[in-house]
């Protein structure tokens, strides 16, 4: 394994990086509570998104 690989590997983890933060960020602030009626829908659509971003990125970066 190179290091071109691996730089690309961390890459493609990023977005999936990006939405777990925003998650932490918004409980941190106290935005996103427990009386937030759909809490649950908002956190996994956001990691939905970071997973998906994420399986774009790699297939971008890995394309041969």
């Amino acid at each position: 394994m190179n290091t071109k690989s691996i730089t690309n590997f961390f890459l493609a983890l990023l977005p999936v990086a990006v939405s777990i933060y925003v998650l932490f960020y918004l409980e941190s602030n106290a935005i996103l509570t427990n009386e937030f009626a759909h809490r649950g829908k908002i956190s996994v659509i956001t990691l939905a998104i970071g997973f998906f971003c994420s399986l774009r990125a790699y297939s971008f970066l890995n394309k041969k």
